[in-house]
């Protein structure tokens, strides 16, 4: 019992073992009803299968963490790291505003687990979230060339984004001024409805986010090394595209690997909805993709989305939070639960 109150740093008291025992019952009520209630030609394998993949998924990035934490000069256990990245999931879908809000909230977390400042720490979740986009987009230039429903417009618009991307990266330094303009005013929005907070300055915004951008540069500084976070990346994206293309065949309407390989990165647009986790949007343009690219009816690739998005976020959910709890994120999730009551 001693170990166990040291693992989770400090006290159990009512409300975490409240948390705990709901993330219990949720399980059970997920193990027993689940089987029940999939739809027909869905199997207890396939789930099983597709639960494997989205751990492989999840476990990549969270791998790829630790490599960027490591380019920073973190050390961080394999296991924990992955434990990490849970818990940062788990965090992000607390915090207001969707993935606008998740990456700070994370990056608290992650350097309240590291003893790391926060500036690292949140200049590592910003690097993985853009390797993973980079990938995404070479990804989805690679497969959507043999879409049914090919849209010129649509892939034209992916080497423009990458062109952006590249520019703002080149004149980097012109644009922190304007980030930190930027992102005052809701961090001021945000103080002001919360009395315990004393609004931040311009000034003072602006130098975290050059600290940021500097710790990023020294990731880019070592492109060994940056390289296997990539490569790692691409793995999860594989594994995350199999359980959605099990997904489809599941629900009777195969679609090409490749395809689905191209075609799940640009749901990521999704996360931009102001919502836990970008829940329903990403369905929803996932849903749109899958029908416009690959001529699957509205149907059956909202069963497959459905299925795709229970392993893959929600079922892995119950793991960050306790994840979150062991590695002793009561701040941050303080922190994105003050603001998201601060903002309502």
């Amino acid at each position: 019992m001693g170990a166990l109150v040291q693992r989770f740093g400090g006290v159990v008291g009512p409300r975490r073992v409240a948390a705990v025992g709901g993330v219990a019952l949720a399980a059970v009520v997920v193990a027993v009803a689940g089987p029940f209630s999939l739809p027909p030609g869905v199997d207890a394998r396939t789930v099983g299968l597709m639960l494997g993949l989205a751990f492989v998924a999840l476990t990549c990035r969270g791998i790829a963490l630790r490599g960027v934490l490591d380019i920073l000069g973190t050390r961080v256990g394999r296991l924990r790291a992955v434990g990490l990245f849970f818990a940062t999931t788990f965090v992000g879908c607390l915090a207001p505003f969707g993935k606008a809000a998740a990456g700070p909230v994370s990056g608290l977390l992650v350097s309240s687990a590291t003893d790391t400042e926060y500036e690292q720490s949140l200049a590592a979740v910003v690097t993985v979230d853009a390797v993973v986009s980079a990938v995404g987009l070479g990804l989805a230039l690679a497969g959507l060339g043999g879409s049914t429903r090919p849209d010129s417009s649509a892939l034209l618009a992916l080497p423009v984004l990458a062109v952006l991307g590249v520019l703002a990266w080149r004149f980097r330094d012109r644009l922190v001024g304007a980030a930190g303009r930027v992102v005052a005013v809701p961090v001021r929005l945000v103080c002001r409805v919360l009395p315990s907070k004393t609004p931040p300055s311009t000034e003072s915004v602006t130098e975290r986010v050059e600290r940021v951008v500097a710790s990023v540069e020294l990731v880019a500084r070592s492109p060994r090394r940056l390289a296997g976070v990539v490569a790692i990346v691409a793995l999860g994206q594989v594994a995350a595209a199999a359980c959605l293309w099990l997904a489809l065949d599941a629900v009777g309407s195969a679609v090409s690997f490749p395809l689905v390989l191209g075609v799940l990165p640009l749901a990521g647009v999704g996360t931009l909805v102001p919502s836990p986790g970008g829940a329903a949007g990403v369905e929803a343009a996932l849903v749109g993709l899958l029908v416009s690219f690959a001529g699957v009816a509205v149907p059956p690739a909202s069963a497959a989305v459905l299925l795709y998005r229970t392993a893959t976020f929600w079922a892995p959910l119950p793991v960050g939070g306790l994840s979150t709890l062991a590695l002793g994120g009561r701040e941050a999730i303080s922190a994105a639960r003050s603001t998201a009551d601060g903002v309502a």
